[in-house]
């Protein structure tokens, strides 16, 4: 039984990214070994939120996140009726 040239290119390419993506595990293992206790005083630190600050921020970007939805609804539809239309089109035509 013979391999192809082709089949043989493609073991090889899978088998070459098999053992890259190997290596780049055991680095992040390794690497998140050595900084772990880093990693978590950081996160120590980000979990203590400031309430106040927090409602203050969102009665600020409130205006922004309320337009955005908007956007979003009026924008979902003009594709409902434009699909609306071209059903309807299509249903006239045929």
């Amino acid at each position: 039984m013979r391999i192809s040239a082709k089949s043989l290119v493609y073991m090889v390419c899978v088998l070459a990214v098999g053992i890259v993506g190997w290596i780049m595990g055991l680095a992040t293992v390794y690497l998140l070994g050595e900084i772990l206790h880093e990693l978590a005083g950081a996160l120590e630190y980000a979990l203590e939120i400031d309430w106040r600050a927090l409602r203050m921020e969102f009665s600020a970007r409130s205006p922004e996140l309320a337009s955005l939805i908007i956007g979003q609804v009026l924008i979902l539809a003009f594709v409902l009726l434009a699909r609306n239309r071209i059903e309807i089109g299509a249903e006239t035509a045929g």
